[in-house]
């Protein structure tokens, strides 16, 4: 059995040391004085050096030493609880109890002991225990509102959801509830209501709510929790009606409003939806700040759907009319327009409005080079030089420049500034090794093939499990080694087992198979390939229509491989090779 201990530890750990002044069976002296030592010696370890492990060890020793000193049995207790990472396993909480306990018993006025004590048998399920050790502290620190809050946890974790909510109601009718406080509340609520709910007593299930809300009817909080709760059950109609009923108290109530917008989404009420969002997001009274929010988490609803009906877009333009001088609200459209719309000018366009307003956020002057980059290479080149005296990191600003010089094909501009950016950085194996594979590309490119090689290898050695770099070390192989075939085969499988819908890869291994001629596993994959990406028309690539006509060529199939290799040629009309299969319909070799 594993416990997760919530309380905050490390408050206890650095205790002050307080020797008893009477012990059970006193030892001598000096094991004594080594023990008090020994635990001063840990505790000043973990709060300078923050060495845990040997601080463990030598607190260990402390207790050993004089097994009588309960602050010394305290905190390795403690030191055992923060060892575990706040976690216990097994039969060794009943030590870890054992530990605890001599100190508490010796001084039950000690606040955060008694309190950590106290959570650590709720943990260890001796419920009695725990709320005996917090009456305690109750009847000490009555004024310590806490200590209610954390009985009525405790009763919660023990299924008692009715004596927690008396516990809750009371602080509530003294100084009312804290997020976390009222959160555990409509916890209390919905697990009792959802038992009602499987027992289909619904009598019981709505009474329950109902006496929530006879409580405090002009409070908010109350027809919202109960529409959560119906919500959580599926009881939407219900729902529906509670939020109203906290609308009504509460026009602008955001979280009644959003869960209300989001049952109308599972119903299929497309215009009430968006009535919702625009009434909440085009509201004057309502913060830029909490808009923000509110707009993201509404355009995050449309991810899925990439916003085919373009409601994002209308929502944004409207804020952006109604805001035009919140640098937020335009980097927000840019972004939309760049990840939802592939819209790449027009992103560069609310980008260069943000900086307008903004003229020194680095981040968005990065971001312009790099949107720049894929359209406008030289433009993007002159936007890194003006805003070199911006950027102040200098890592950043050489991996924009490597971008832009490979976007402008001068390969050996980008490999020295990736190589610059890899000679200083803090950045993890993947990144790094993305980075490798990256100027091994631009090597192959320019024809150095032996420089190319040690840098896809070096990629592959850095990080074994990035799919990119095995795919990318794979194709070159497959396209220049035909005598490596094997290790191609072994690189591009490794890849699609942990990438098995990314478009890129499948069309590798699909290339492999057709070079093995193993034609109708190559079909499979391309077929795979061409479906993971048929939605997106910036995916389908001339290769890819290239590579699935070839494939269907050597099945027999010329109609349909002349069909992909006209759409090949439509997007790389520069291709001879493409215009001889065209003219001769049939398939050729490079």
């Amino acid at each position: 059995m594993r416990f997760n201990f919530n309380f905050l530890i490390a408050v206890a750990t650095i205790l002050t040391i307080i020797l008893p002044s009477t012990a059970k069976k006193q030892q001598s002296t000096s094991n004594r004085q080594l023990s008090d030592y020994l635990m001063l010696e840990a505790t000043t370890r973990i709060s300078i050096d923050s060495i845990a492990q040997p601080s463990l060890m030598i607190m260990r020793q402390a207790y050993l030493a004089d097994t009588t000193n309960t602050a010394a049995a305290f905190n390795y207790g403690v030191s055992l609880l923060n060892n575990k990472n706040n976690i216990v396993i097994g039969n060794e909480t009943d030590r870890i109890l054992h530990l605890l306990e001599g100190y508490v018993n010796e001084h039950p006025d000690k606040y955060f002991e008694n309190l950590l004590y106290a959570e650590v048998c709720s943990n260890c399920n001796n419920i009695d225990k725990s709320l005996e050790t917090l009456n305690r502290l109750k009847a000490i620190y009555p004024d310590k509102s806490e200590l209610r809050s954390a009985k009525a946890t405790i009763l919660f974790n023990n299924s008692d959801y009715t004596h927690a909510i008396e516990i809750l109601d009371s602080i509530e009718a003294i100084s009312g509830l804290s997020e976390q406080d009222n959160s555990l509340k409509m916890k209390c609520y919905l697990n009792i209501c959802q038992d009602f709910f499987e027992a289909k007593d619904t009598l019981a299930f709505y009474n329950t709510l109902n006496s929530v809300i006879k409580k405090n009817p002009s409070n908010k909080e109350n027809y919202y929790m109960a529409g959560v709760i119906c919500n959580f059950v599926a009881q939407n109609d219900s729902a529906l009606a509670y939020f109203d009923r906290a609308l009504a108290l509460d026009s602008l109530n955001a979280t009644s409003l959003i869960l209300k917008a989001q049952i109308m989404n599972e119903m299929g009420n497309e215009e009430e939806y968006e009535d919702i969002w625009k009434k909440l997001i085009l509201n004057r009274d309502v913060s830029i700040e909490d808009k923000e929010t509110y707009l993201r988490y509404y355009l995050n609803s449309y991810v899925e759907s990439k916003d085919s009906a373009g409601y994002g877009e209308k929502m944004l333009e409207a804020v952006v009319k109604q805001h035009p001088y919140e640098a937020g609200f335009r980097k927000l459209y840019s972004d939309y327009l760049d990840y939802f719309k592939y819209d790449t000018r027009n992103a560069i366009e609310q980008l260069q409005y943000a900086i307008d307003i903004e003229p020194n956020d680095q981040d968005s002057w990065l971001k312009l080079i790099r949107l720049q980059s894929t359209i406008q290479p030289e433009e993007a080149l002159q936007t890194a030089k003006r805003a070199e005296s911006i950027i102040t990191d200098s890592t950043r600003l050489n991996y924009a420049k490597a971008l832009v010089y490979y976007s402008m094909e001068d390969y050996q501009q980008c490999i020295d500034y990736y190589l610059k950016v890899l000679d200083n950085n803090n950045m993890d194996d993947n990144a790094n090794a993305l980075m490798y594979s990256t100027v091994a590309n631009c090597y192959g490119i320019i024809g150095d093939t032996i420089e190319c090689l040690k840098y896809y290898k070096w990629s592959v050695d850095m990080a074994p499990d990035n799919a990119m770099c095995l795919n990318n070390y794979a194709y070159y192989l497959c396209i220049n080694f035909p005598d490596r075939l094997d290790e191609a085969e072994k690189l591009s499988e490794k890849a699609i087992t942990i990438s098995p819908d990314n478009y890129s890869y499948l069309d590798t291994y699909a290339w492999i198979m057709f070079l093995r001629h193993n034609y109708d596993k190559a079909l499979i994959y391309i077929e795979d390939a061409y479906q993971q990406s048929i939605d997106n028309e910036a995916l389908l690539t001339y290769e890819l229509y290239e590579h699935y006509g070839d494939i269907l060529f050597m099945l027999q199939r010329p109609k349909e491989a002349l069909d992909m290799w006209k759409k090949a040629y439509k997007i790389n009309p520069d291709s001879a090779l493409l215009k001889k299969k065209i003219e001769n319909e049939t398939y050729f070799y490079e």
